[in-house]
């Protein structure tokens, strides 16, 4: 059964340098939702109902689809046109919301 999901709110809070090729992830308690929600510094996501809790398989899959992030400019935000050049070093906070 498919979740009537319409974003996962992905969060960067660093590019450090570090050995590791991958992403580190962390999903967040749905309390932290309206908290993450309010950024001062990037755009946020519309105003939303409902939170949820990532399982395991949407992680997996999220990380999956990480790579297509590498090369892309950023159209927003304060820096508009930085990108992505490696995943390793990229810390994201997840948490669900529809």
């Amino acid at each position: 059964m498919e979740r009537p999901m319409r974003i996962v709110l992905t969060i960067p809070l660093a590019l450090l340098a570090m050995s590791a090729s991958d992403a580190q992830l962390a999903v967040l308690p749905e309390k932290e939702a309206a908290r993450l929600a309010d950024q001062c510094s990037r755009a946020a996501p519309p105003s939303f109902k409902v939170t949820w809790s990532p399982s395991e398989e949407d992680v997996a899959s999220l990380k999956k689809h990480l790579p297509e992030l590498v090369g892309v400019s950023s159209t927003q935000c304060c820096n508009k046109g930085g990108r992505i050049r490696s995943l390793a070093g990229v810390r994201l906070q997840l948490v669900g919301i529809v």
